[in-house]
């Protein structure tokens, strides 16, 4: 696998830049598709919210992440 600037997370966005930003398969292999933050052990961990709680749960992640608020809500919707 090859990690670059282009691996973004398909779910939430985030960048993953290091082995340790990506997801895992139910084998425990790397997923190159999402991060650690959205799935883990080939399940999503937010599984069951809705569209809306999970659009103002990036946003949050983002702002923690140092990213303005205001620039998370444009980014995020």
């Amino acid at each position: 696998m090859k990690i670059s600037e282009q691996n973004i997370c398909e779910s939430c966005g985030m960048p993953m830049h290091k082995l340790a930003d990506f997801g895992t398969n139910k084998d425990s292999t790397i997923n190159t598709e999402y991060c650690h933050f959205c799935y883990l052990q080939g399940k999503f961990v937010d599984h069951g919210i809705t569209f809306e709680q999970k659009i103002e749960k990036n946003i949050n992640m983002a702002e923690k992440m140092g990213m303005p608020k205001e620039d998370a809500r444009i980014f995020g919707t």
